[in-house]
């Protein structure tokens, strides 16, 4: 059935994305997007985070990125070998060279480039060095993590804390591999391990320097930081950012309570100003990845994607 939506998914939307001039009254000319974003001091890449078609297998994650033109993506170890689990380092470590440079070719085979590996959620030390093991394999130089540890809590059951341990130990890796770790920052759902882009810069910044961020700006927000000033804080540390837009998450006010999280919101639509955030980006010099993070309508986002992928590099071209 041609509806709406399978319109502007098919048609215009993808027009956008794919960096058209016109999208009417006459040809539309479409110009190349190489997503590498130079302004000024700033050189970084626009891709897509990996959790965004985490329902998709890899055939049809780099049939995505070849509809929406995009070049670039962060990966995790199941997209090479769906056993390889991150949380079982003896399967990431089974993966075989012949399985890496079959992946590796089916990318550059659809012109994909790796951003980043992760987030790789781990709690010792095995699984801290199987995934700066697939990262160096994967020639990949930035490592998206959660480091953690389990303690009891006030209930008796245990939760996950940051993990200072296992960040001493990771900077002893980054030394050995010479790879950028960037934790990730999950805002009130993980309000005791790395909640913000300050919790994560704090536990790091008098560790090796490749010890760092990769900002979720969504979950910032969402914490009640600015990501704007965050990006402008902690620009030393910063090397992988997770992009969205959201609104406020709904709170019973009487409990306290979460009623309803991390609302994702098509770009512009949401309370972040994605302009400042890019206008930040360029007055640092940012050069890792921007990475897109849809968390929405994760079996049919080829629409919402599309928005928010064509509003990001218009914001871009106006400040080039």
């Amino acid at each position: 059935m041609f509806t709406r939506r399978s319109f502007f998914a098919s048609g215009a939307l993808a027009m956008v994305a794919a960096g058209c001039t016109s999208l009417g009254g006459g040809a539309s000319v479409a110009r190349p997007r190489p997503d590498v974003y130079t302004t000024g001091k700033a050189q970084f890449k626009l891709g897509f985070a990996p959790y965004t078609y985490n329902k998709y297998d890899i055939d049809q994650i780099l049939d995505f990125a070849q509809k929406l033109d995009i070049k670039y993506t962060g990966i995790k170890s199941p997209m090479v070998n769906k056993e390889a689990k991150p949380d079982k380092p003896e399967l990431v470590d089974a993966i075989t060279d012949a399985e890496i440079a079959a992946f590796k070719a089916k990318l550059a085979k659809a012109g994909v480039c790796i951003s980043s590996v992760g987030p790789v959620y781990m709690g010792t030390e095995a699984e801290c060095r199987a995934a700066f093991k697939f990262t160096k394999r994967m020639g990949v130089k930035v490592l998206v993590a959660v480091p953690y540890e389990f303690v009891q809590g006030a209930n008796g059951k245990k939760e996950r804390v940051a993990s200072r341990k296992l960040c001493e130990y990771a900077s002893k890796c980054c030394k050995e591999f010479d790879i950028k770790y960037a934790i990730h920052n999950h805002g009130p759902d993980s309000p005791k391990y790395f909640p913000t882009g300050k919790s994560s810069y704090d536990m790091v910044k008098d560790l090796d320097p490749r010890m760092g961020l990769c900002l979720d700006i969504g979950h910032d927000f969402r914490f009640g930081y600015d990501p704007v000033d965050s990006i402008r804080r902690y620009q030393d540390r910063l090397f992988d950012l997770h992009l969205k837009n959201v609104i406020p998450d709904v709170v019973d006010p009487a409990t306290g309570k979460i009623l309803k999280r991390n609302q994702a919101q098509q770009f512009p639509r949401g309370k972040i100003d994605l302009v400042e955030i890019a206008r930040a980006l360029c007055d640092i010099g940012y050069t890792g990845a921007c990475e897109i993070e849809y968390e929405r309508d994760f079996t049919d986002n080829f629409a919402g994607m599309s928005e928010n992928i064509g509003y990001f590099r218009g914001v871009m071209d106006s400040l080039r």
